[in-house]
């Protein structure tokens, strides 16, 4: 269950990161609930891919097992 709190914990930290970069871009644009709503989506999305690239990555970085001969 940590690892879903951390899961959560750090997709909303990337979503404020997200709306504050797009706050400090666009300063005259009002937040609402449906901007919050799109930060929340592209950091889950975001997350998603960056955990996939990083098992990709530590999958290539392994080293292989010679396979056992009977």
């Amino acid at each position: 269950m940590k690892e879903w709190t951390l899961a959560a914990a750090g997709a909303a930290l990337l979503a404020l990161a997200i709306g504050l970069l797009f706050h400090w871009v666009y300063p005259t644009v009002e937040p609402s609930a449906e901007l919050a709503g799109l930060f929340c989506f592209v950091a889950l999305v975001l997350r998603l891919l960056i955990g996939k690239l990083l098992a990709l990555l530590r999958r290539l970085r392994a080293p292989h097992e010679p396979e056992a001969r009977p």
